[in-house]
């Protein structure tokens, strides 16, 4: 398929946001955050306010035909320029019409899309484009493609930042802004879900009122003290290797009456996991394959790439050795579960580290 050029979210909302619309789009990506807020860019910019009701339709490529579909995006909109029409689940659909006994409603369909009603806004939502298929390559040819991915880890305090500068450019947060700083340690805090850092993010502004910029402390004071710790944000932590948050996390999950043992159990299936991948990898590369082998997602399988990338194959090793060394003491010793924990935790992230 020859290469064509996408947008991202940001070229997509500016477009939008100076009313330049395209008849279809096709929104496809790992990041659905991304993908329901560039929607909601399209519908709030497309449709007057009032009149959404009678212009906005969500259809699902399991339910609808060819002919309902086509019959809606020809109606004409309701005292508004657009109308906006959604299809999810629209694998669905093109697998559906791209079977050979439905060769004639793919090509009403693909009629469709070359002399598309210019009134209507059509967004095709994908999750995992086949591109083996004619059908999906005729459609990126036809349709505005806005590729909508999740941010890599490194470049999620800056998502952070962006999000809270855009947040803070109407009132009543004009003029908020955050260090860099509290990017970091709200990303270590809430992970790389862009749903959950937004949430966060109206909490810190609505903590800090009218102070301009978001610090460390009021990321500590809004998030970390009510942020519910589990073993995954550990694993997380460990497998990033950041040793304050790590330690943080341990104090706060005993505070909160986890069993040193569970956490032993779920750290050990963790590092099974890593051994796993790094075994794996040895013959094969490709993402998809790997995440299929593991039966992980496609988000989980991109952390723990990430992950791995951080520890040698003998630092996996030697973190079986310290977790067992930590269950042994947890059982015979008379040292604080926390102490032995914490210094486990340690042993893990600090290994090599000289």
């Amino acid at each position: 398929m020859m290469e064509k050029e996408k947008l991202d979210f940001d070229t997509l909302r500016l477009a939008v946001k100076h009313k330049k619309f395209s008849p279809v789009y096709v929104f496809y990506g790992n990041e659905e955050f991304l993908i329901e807020e560039s929607i909601k860019a399209v519908v709030e910019n497309a449709i007057e306010e009032g009149l959404k009701e009678f212009n906005f339709n969500v259809v699902y490529g399991s339910e609808i035909d060819v002919q309902n579909l086509v019959s809606l995006l020809l109606l004409l909109p309701v005292m508004s320029q657009k109308r906006v029409v959604v299809m999810r689940n629209s694998e669905k659909f093109l697998n559906k019409i791209s079977r050979t006994k439905k060769e004639k409603d793919a090509e009403i369909f693909i009629n469709y899309l070359k002399k598309p009603n210019p009134e209507t806004i059509f967004i095709i939502v994908l999750n995992e484009p086949d591109f083996e298929k004619e059908i999906y390559k005729k459609i990126f040819e036809l349709a505005i493609v806005v590729e909508l991915k999740a941010p890599y880890d490194w470049q999620i305090p800056s998502w952070i930042a962006k999000r809270v500068k855009e947040r803070g450019e109407t009132p009543p947060w004009k003029g908020k802004e955050i260090t860099s700083e509290a990017c970091k340690l709200l990303q270590a805090y809430v992970g790389n879900s862009l749903r959950d850092l937004d949430n966060e993010i109206t909490k810190l502004f609505i903590f800090t009122g009218d102070k301009k910029k978001i610090d460390v402390e009021d990321v500590k004071q809004a998030v970390g003290l009510s942020r519910t710790f589990t073993v995954f944000d550990l694993q997380r932590a460990i497998g990033e290797k950041n040793l304050n948050l790590a330690i943080t996390i341990v104090e706060r999950m005993l505070q909160a009456g986890e069993f040193p043992p569970v956490i032993l159990t779920m750290l050990t299936r963790y590092f099974t996991m890593l051994w796993k991948l790094n075994e794996l990898r040895k013959t094969e590369k490709d993402p998809k394959k790997l995440a299929q082998s593991l039966q992980l997602s496609q988000f989980h399988i991109r952390e723990y790439l990430y992950q791995l990338e951080k520890f040698k194959e003998s630092e996996i090793k030697n973190a079986f050795k310290f977790l067992i060394e930590a269950d042994e003491l947890i059982k015979t010793s008379p040292v604080d579960d926390k102490i032995v924990l914490s210094q486990m935790v340690y042993k893990i992230i600090m290994q090599n580290s000289n």
